[in-house]
């Protein structure tokens, strides 16, 4: 489940609200960043933004260090960004 949310005063001009399952099986949470990530991406390039912005997750639940989460949400950007000339922030918290 995907939405979005045009904003007049702030820094981004639309925030995606995606529906998030907090899962404690890892696997599980790993395909569901790479989902969300796909997604979101896919989104931002239909909608014609030339950029977008992810918080760095934590996934306590699931037992993921923030190695583990950045790594598979930067692989998962790679893979999306080919072709693509949408610009991507990963951003700490």
């Amino acid at each position: 489940y995907l939405n979005s949310v045009t904003l007049s005063k702030a820094a981004a001009k639309v925030v995606y609200l995606v529906n998030w399952k907090d899962e404690t099986d890892p696997t599980r949470v790993i395909q569901s960043l790479e989902e969300l990530i796909s997604r979101t991406m896919a989104a931002a390039r239909d909608d014609k933004h030339q950029s977008i912005a992810y918080p760095l997750l934590k996934c306590d639940q699931a037992k993921l260090s923030m190695f583990d989460v950045a790594y598979t949400m930067l692989k998962q950007i790679g893979k999306e960004l080919a072709g693509s000339s949408l610009q991507v922030c990963l951003c700490p918290r």
